[in-house]
């Protein structure tokens, strides 16, 4: 559910046979300001809202579990397009930052709104989860975080994506001709055979003058028929030649570009720092705090340097920060609470880990026991 300027949207549904709807109602009261229940009709439709909503000034995103976020007008409710390609893999993560959308699973695409309603790629990001502000994107892989310059990464990355696309289609191109240069590599060798043996057999039986002419005129018969295939086959074989000669050159052309786009995609990086939390992120101040597997992480901004880890049992899913305490959700259902102690109050001092500083333990809270309505 997404709640905004006074209205709540939220979807039901998954599967479009089975129905799929999307409302908008007065947070109030309740009250119903439009629904969409056409939009997942289709038998074999494509669209299945899944994860968080987002909302820009005129329209509603619909994160999608196989493809990339819909968009919808807010004030009505309309379908109006598909972010991206219907072929392109999206998934439950998206962001919105202005006018731009950033979506996918495993590496994200980032998309901008241009004149005609449509969202041009502008940006790709080998990542799984990401923060991006006024000057840096911040970037968190299954290995690293990353902080990337906003005015020179995206321009590298796209570049990088057309040339690896472009890189891997030559690959395949070039294998059919390579293929065909050792079939008439072969056939033009096997001609050649053939003919040094004919030739054999007619000087052998122009010894013999008359008596073997009959048999003489069939083996120059034959001969002329094989050395015209082997001139179609010499013939094609240079062709075929020149095609993977052309094909290497645009893909050692290709490698080049490769090679500068990624030199001009780490120029763009401020500062990495190895951490393994890729599961949740966010931004409070200057400290990115990140979740994994049996921990959570904070790092500094302008240094990328780690300020501390945080130890909770399970995988941390969600983070939320409130009230200068941290708070993270795991798998397990706990919900940990990490603050300052007491007397603390410098920033930094508010979120350091025991032992390097100032900090309370963490407390544990978990969640009520179910309780039913006789």
């Amino acid at each position: 559910m997404l709640v905004d300027d006074g209205i709540a949207y939220f979807a039901a549904g998954l599967f479009p046979v089975e129905g799929v709807y999307l409302y908008a109602v007065r947070a109030e009261d309740g009250q119903l300001v439009w629904c969409n229940d056409a939009w997942g009709r289709k038998a074999r439709g494509l669209l299945s809202p899944q994860g968080y909503l987002l909302a820009s000034k005129k329209r509603l995103f619909a994160p999608q579990g196989r493809g990339l976020p819909v968009a919808f007008d807010r004030n009505e409710g309309r379908f109006l397009l598909q972010v991206g390609s219907a072929t392109q893999i999206g998934g439950t993560y998206a962001l919105l930052v202005g006018d731009c959308l950033f979506a996918g699973t495993e590496k994200l695409s980032a998309y901008m709104e241009k004149p005609g309603a449509k969202f041009a790629q502008f940006a790709f990001f080998a990542g799984r989860q990401l923060i991006v502000t006024r000057d840096f994107s911040y970037m968190m892989t299954d290995r690293e975080m990353l902080a990337l310059d906003r005015t020179t990464y995206p321009k590298a990355s796209l570049l990088r994506g057309a040339v690896v696309s472009k890189r891997y289609r030559l690959v395949n191109e070039v294998v059919l001709p390579k293929r065909n240069v050792q079939k008439f590599t072969a056939a033009v060798k096997q001609h050649e055979q053939t003919l040094n043996t004919l030739d054999q057999q007619i000087a052998e039986l122009a010894k013999n003058g008359e008596t073997r002419a009959k048999q003489l005129a069939a083996l120059k018969t034959q001969r002329a028929a094989v050395a015209k295939k082997l001139e179609a086959d010499a013939k094609s074989l240079a062709t075929t030649k020149a095609e993977v000669a052309r094909l290497e050159q645009e893909m050692n052309s290709v490698e080049e570009q490769r090679k500068k786009a990624e030199a001009d995609m780490a120029a763009s990086v401020k500062w990495r720092c190895p951490a393994e939390c890729p599961e949740a992120l966010i931004l409070a101040g200057d400290v990115l705090f990140a979740g994994g597997k049996d921990k959570v992480i904070a790092i500094n901004t302008p240094t990328g340097k780690r300020l501390w880890t945080g130890k909770v049992e399970g995988t941390a899913k969600g983070l939320a920060v409130a009230a200068g305490h941290l708070f993270v959700s795991t798998d397990t259902g706990a919900i940990y609470c990490f603050g300052p102690a007491c007397g603390s109050s410098s920033h930094a001092g508010r979120f350091r880990a025991r032992g390097a500083g100032p900090i309370s333990m963490p407390t544990r809270a978990t969640p009520p026991a179910a309780t039913t309505n006789s």
